[in-house]
């Protein structure tokens, strides 16, 4: 038996390459980019050495009133900084939750408890997204329900 390669040409280098050479992408016709990958990687480059790349890139850095976008602020050395501050004021005056969180992961990862997406929440019936703890003692980590976010917001503010 005999396996046929499917080819597509390349709007750019106007090569035929077979169709791992391309990107999928769901809106075209065959399911992949018209643009192979190494005229994409090609035009990246260039673009990004052009005025208007640099322009781009600099208006996708920063936000309107200059602060570092979400997306490579969370990666920076800043917010880990950020983090290791947060944990120092959070960790000590919250222990009891922190540990019971840990319990409940560890139970779903080992396969002792569903993952709470796979249930119905306890209120409203639909679909859950977590756990809540009604309490926190040492003996009560693992009694949980599960709720929708919107709940869990309701169970914590009344």
């Amino acid at each position: 038996m005999s396996e046929t390669i499917i080819t597509k040409p390349c709007i750019c280098c106007q090569e035929i390459k077979p169709l791992s050479d391309f990107h999928k992408h769901s809106q075209m016709k065959d399911g992949h980019i018209n643009k192979c990958k190494s005229c994409i990687c090609a035009y990246s480059r260039e673009w990004g050495k052009s005025k208007a790349g640099r322009e781009s890139d600099r208006k996708y850095r920063h936000s309107k009133k200059g602060k570092i976008s979400r997306r490579r602020y969370n990666v920076s050395y800043k917010r880990r900084e950020a983090r290791i501050r947060h944990g120092k004021r959070y960790y000590p005056t919250h222990q009891a939750e922190t540990k019971a969180r840990a319990q409940i992961m560890i139970a779903v990862r080992s396969g002792k408890m569903p993952r709470p997406d796979t249930l119905l929440c306890v209120r409203c019936n639909k679909k859950a997204k977590e756990y809540h703890h009604p309490s926190y003692a040492c003996e009560h980590r693992l009694d949980v329900i599960a709720v929708c976010i919107k709940c869990h917001n309701f169970f914590h503010n009344k």
